[in-house]
């Protein structure tokens, strides 16, 4: 808008300078930001070059620290003492001396002057000293419920007991598996029993137990010697 009235009212002159303007702001921008660049790389080369007379680094790297290995060491000044090696005192042995014989040392018997030379004997017997008690067996199971046996020779059934089915079950027509977790002794007999969590059949369960006590085994054995064991007995109950 300014533009034009300008060229209403003063045709020459102030429209040419206006049209001007901005290529010759464009230029003088670019020409001083190159001038300005060329002079700080020409002042960074001229320091490196030759560096400030007051900077030590030049020094630091012309004259470096020379560390030699070849150092003298002055004698001391006073001699080491000879140090005095101990030496061991010599026993003092005594020269024995002859003894004349008495009426008193005659009388005694010889048997009476050798045992003054020998060590003393207080008469113990073995009894006085008995032999150390043999270290006790391992009387608990060596395993726990659910865990694997390791044995020698696993616990073999010598008489089984089948369990009776109960009336009630088989009236309602209940069938399942259970598993019992028995604890055999070292003489072979059932000595504790319980009923797997996992496996078993609530009406089922009591006569599982009771058929389970009954059970006789050969023992397990262990490194030649019987030992208690946990096993499991499965107890399957079908009707047809």
């Amino acid at each position: 808008m300014t533009a034009s009235l300008l060229r209403e009212f003063m045709p020459y002159g102030a429209p040419d300078l206006q049209d001007a303007e901005r290529p010759h702001l464009v230029r003088a921008l670019a020409l001083g930001s190159l001038l300005a660049s060329s002079l700080f790389a020409l002042a960074w080369s001229l320091s490196v070059m030759f560096p400030h007379p007051g900077s030590g680094m030049h020094k630091i790297i012309a004259n470096p620290i020379d560390i030699s290995p070849d150092v003298t060491v002055p004698p001391p000044l006073v001699a080491p003492m000879p140090i005095a090696k101990p030496t061991a005192a010599k026993p003092e042995v005594g020269v024995p001396l002859p003894v004349e014989d008495t009426p008193e040392m005659l009388d005694k018997p010889a048997m009476a002057t050798a045992g003054t030379s020998g060590p003393a004997t207080t008469g113990a017997t073995s009894e006085d000293h008995p032999a150390p008690p043999p270290v006790p067996v391992n009387v608990g199971p060596v395993n726990q419920p659910g865990q694997v046996l390791f044995v020698d020779e696993l616990p073999v059934p010598a008489r089984e007991v089948k369990p009776e089915y109960p009336e009630i079950a088989r009236q309602a027509g209940v069938e399942g598996l259970v598993i019992i977790d028995a604890l055999i002794g070292t003489d072979g007999r059932v000595v504790e029993v319980h009923i797997d969590p996992r496996i078993n059949v609530v009406m089922l369960n009591e006569s599982a137990l009771e058929a389970a006590r009954k059970w006789v085994f050969t023992p397990a054995i262990d490194k030649g010697q019987p030992v208690m064991v946990w096993i499991k007995l499965p107890f399957r109950y079908t009707l047809h």
